[in-house]
């Protein structure tokens, strides 16, 4: 998630926990509890969402290509042994000299096209490489290339997934807007929990600005432009910047 979709994951948190220290006070049957369970129901939703942007691929990708690097160091650590006895057989084992995924990769199907020639295997097991070296390899090797595919199915999945965020964001606010009416109707002149849930309802801006869920419109327009020219006509007048903005004007349109 980016920096703009925590702050609102943040808010809708901290309104949840509004209406839990808040629940007896609040009439049953009143819409107010359901708001809470959807907003509740929403930030689960995120969660859900945030991990498959995260995926686990990358880092299985780098445990490959370092247990594949170990393998075929190993390798030709061995050739070079074998050389001593017959000469030029090292040569069919070297490891690339610049030592990238992609090089790695190709040099790990030359390897293994010498090691299924006959009799070519043995020789390294004589000199206490494991039995099944081999397929070993061989594994690594399926493995990364199994990986790389699920990395392009995670891209297109991770787009999907924000995509997501932003339309659950969108849900999320329109319940706070709820919730805000019904506080304000329920505690008129009670300050001290006006004060709390103005703290509640608040989302932290990048740059140090702040805004509620109150001032989202209920549309779907992004007046990020006009948002720019409030902001920099304040920046002028007070020399601040400082001001606030609308979810709408940080979650785009999806």
């Amino acid at each position: 998630m980016n920096d703009s979709q925590i702050f609102f994951y943040q808010m809708f948190g901290r309104v949840v926990l509004f209406g839990l220290n808040h629940q007896p006070e609040f009439d049953p049957a009143a819409k107010t509890n359901g708001c809470f369970s959807r907003v509740d129901r929403i930030m689960r939703g995120i969660e859900g969402a945030a991990a498959d942007q995260r995926g686990g691929g990358i880092n299985a990708k780098l445990a490959m290509f370092d247990e594949l690097e170990l393998a075929l160091t190993n390798i030709a650590r061995t050739a070079r042994c074998i050389e001593e006895d017959e000469p030029g057989f090292a040569q069919k084992f070297r490891l690339p000299d610049n030592r990238t995924y992609g090089t790695l990769f190709i040099a790990a199907d030359g390897v293994l096209g010498e090691l299924n020639k006959t009799g070519v295997a043995e020789k390294f097991i004589a000199h206490e490489m494991a039995k099944d070296f081999v397929p070993r390899l061989q594994s690594i090797r399926d493995g990364i290339a199994a990986t790389q595919a699920d990395e392009e199915n995670d891209g297109r999945k991770g787009v999907r997934s924000t995509a997501l965020i932003d339309r659950l964001i969108r849900d999320g606010n329109k319940e706070v807007r709820a919730i805000n009416a019904i506080v304000h109707n329920k505690y008129p002149r009670d300050s001290v929990i006006l004060r709390e849930w103005d703290t509640a309802r608040h989302v932290e801006r990048a740059h140090h600005r702040t805004t509620s869920a109150e001032t989202t419109p209920a549309t779907d327009t992004v007046p990020v432009a006009n948002a720019n020219a409030n902001a920099n006509a304040n920046g002028k007048a007070g020399g601040t910047g400082t001001g606030t903005a609308s979810a709408e004007e940080v979650i785009p349109k999806t």
